[in-house]
């Protein structure tokens, strides 16, 4: 069975993303952290209790563990554990250069989205929820 939402952001997306999901509509439970190591406590929680987050959304740089480390460390319990790697929607300010695209590449189900600073909060929430929603469709036709 699949779960919700992981948005891993320290910088106040967490705040407001599951009122910008609600308000897209069709998307699943937001469950928000605000750093890296608690991301990877809470999809080995949701995964131990049956519940694989259907799409994991994280910000590059987190405190603690980097959103590349998070999306890492999800890889590796997912081997281990022999499950479907999770879809990954990680964003940054900057645009994906040389080293991020191989990056994606190399963990596989997994785009890069920019995040402008300079945009409101609500407007970056909005952007978020739309691309979780894209991505998410895109994952469930196959």
């Amino acid at each position: 069975m699949s779960g919700g939402i992981l948005l891993a952001d320290a910088a106040g997306l967490a705040d407001v993303g599951s009122a910008a999901a609600e308000r897209v509509g069709g998307l699943p439970e937001v469950m928000a952290v605000t750093d890296g190591a608690a991301a990877v406590r809470r999809f080995i929680k949701e995964v131990r209790e049956g519940r694989a987050p259907a799409l994991l959304v994280v910000d590059d740089p987190l405190p603690y563990i980097g959103g590349r480390g998070v999306v890492r460390a999800m890889r590796a319990i997912e081997r281990g554990m022999g499950l479907t790697p999770t879809a990954v929607l990680l964003y940054s300010a900057q645009p994906a250069d040389e080293e991020l695209k191989g990056f994606l590449k190399e963990v596989g189900r997994a785009v890069h989205l920019v995040r402008p600073l300079e945009q409101p909060i609500a407007e970056q929430a909005r952007r978020f929820a739309l691309a979780s929603q894209r991505l998410l469709a895109q994952v469930q036709k196959g």
